[in-house]
């Protein structure tokens, strides 16, 4: 059964005496996919890298060592010098900050080998900052956010075809993309191709903790990046045919505005003076003199008497005073923004927590008084379940208490008049016996009501 092989592809620049490129080539060659190529491209270091790799190389054939004698500070320009050395039917890619997972290789091209229509596919990555502290790197693709420089697609966890690139081009090599080279390559793929997305974490970046890392050190123009990112390029983006001065073509200042073509020639002298291009930096500080661009910085050389403002040395000399007093104005600028946004922040915060605190005591009071309701109610269930049956009992006895007095004061009246009625009868038995001969004594019962009405009667 057929196995592609992968050309992997890490550019690398003064990391081997930290340690990180050691790191950084150890993960690849314990990647658990074992047909691949790791084309190291040695951008000018001198720490001991190109004695390193070279090593590296004798060692393990699948390593291939690039160097280049000079450092171009580009990585989209230094990876375009591997192209011809990649042998491989994908690419994937590995930069000297990062480490892969042992897998990595094996789960992003098993994806694009269950779906060949992918232009291609990217994974998710851990990013380390100092410390423990990291965050995640990798969400579904939105076009839309991606259009307007929004890149969710970390480098180091994207594997696609080699027809991909034989179809869109290499990454731009030009200067204002620097940092932005590898956002402006999936804008280009997204726009011809479908984009898979595994949601697993592939590789750890270390990078965005270091303060010597590319993203660090140079400044980023997204404005000016999103302008040239919609110029079509793809015709001259052959990863054969790119040279350095594909960095610094101007063939878009036309559709440039003075403040931008003024950001962009700052952009240059930032790089020349970051890479140590002392005939670069004088040729873009003429440049810059010729478009009035170092005026005031050169009044200020001529008043302090220190050069006539014509020479190549005078000339540079005020392009990199101008820079660096804008650099640090700018800097300024962002740590006064960033102490504005921390103290709103930290008013924000206390406004909160003060609206928090009201809460809370009026959420006490009111819980207050449903316990003061609640334990009143209790008390008045309490109080009928309780006294309800002592109540009715006390009313029962009371009613009671009256019948058997009332029953008494009947009972009493109808004894006397029995008493009443025995009277009259002995009287009228006196009276009989004195006109007749007395009769035989009878028991007379003692008479009801109606008996004793009859006899009233007869009486």
């Amino acid at each position: 059964m057929h196995t592609p092989k992968v050309s992997i592809f890490l550019p690398t620049f003064a990391r081997y005496q930290d340690g990180f490129l050691q790191r950084a080539v150890d993960s690849a060659l314990r990647q658990t996919w074992r047909e691949f190529e790791l084309l190291v491209i040695d951008d000018g270091s001198t720490d001991g890298t190109a004695d390193y790799l070279a090593s590296q190389a004798a060692a393990d054939p699948r390593v291939v060592h690039i160097r280049l004698e000079k450092n171009t500070g580009l990585p989209a320009y230094a990876l375009s010098q591997a192209y011809p050395h990649a042998t491989g039917e994908y690419f994937a890619w590995l930069f000297d900050d990062c480490e892969l997972e042992p897998d990595h290789l094996e789960t992003l091209v098993g994806r694009l080998r269950e779906s060949p229509a992918l232009g291609m596919v990217y994974a998710q990555a851990r990013a380390q900052l100092q410390g423990d502290r990291s965050f995640v790197i990798g969400a579904p693709l939105d076009i839309g956010a991606l259009s307007q420089g929004a890149n969710s697609i970390p480098n180091t966890c994207v594997v696609l075809p080699r027809s991909t690139i034989e179809r869109i081009g290499w990454y731009d090599p030009h200067i204002i993309l620097k940092r932005l080279c590898d956002w402006d390559l999936w804008l280009r793929i997204a726009s011809e191709f479908e984009i898979g997305y595994v949601a697993r974490i592939l590789a750890t970046e270390y990078g965005v903790g270091l303060p010597g890392s590319l993203g660090r050190l140079n400044r980023e123009n997204g404005e000016l990046a999103l302008k040239y990112a919609r110029l079509p390029r793809n015709h001259r983006l052959a990863p054969e045919t790119l040279s350095m001065d594909d960095a610094y073509r101007m063939d878009f200042e036309a559709e440039l505005g003075a403040a931008d073509a003024a950001a962009l020639q700052t952009a240059f002298l930032e790089h020349q003076i970051v890479t140590m291009d002392i005939v670069g930096s004088i040729r873009t500080a003429g440049q810059m003199k010729e478009r009035g661009l170092l005026v005031g910085a050169i009044d200020r050389l001529l008043r302090q008497g220190n050069g006539t403002g014509e020479g190549k040395v005078d000339i540079l000399f005020a392009a990199m005073v101008g820079y660096f007093r804008t650099r640090i104005e700018d800097d300024a600028a962002s740590m006064i923004r960033m102490e504005v946004a921390a103290r709103d922040a930290l008013r924000a915060a206390d406004q909160r927590m003060d609206e928090m605190n009201s809460a809370l005591e009026r959420l006490a009071a009111t819980q207050a008084e449903r316990d003061s309701l609640s334990n009143r109610l209790s008390d008045i269930e309490s109080r009928r379940e309780k006294t309800s049956p002592e109540r009715f009992n006390d009313e029962l006895a009371r009613e009671l208490a009256e019948t058997k007095y009332s029953l008494f004061i009947f009972r009493d009246a109808a004894d006397r008049r029995l008493e009443m009625i025995r009277a009259l009868e002995e009287q009228l038995g006196n009276l009989s016996g004195s006109s007749a001969p007395p009769a035989e004594e009878k028991k007379v019962p003692a008479p009801g009501p109606g008996r004793t009405a009859a006899r009233r009667r007869k009486a």
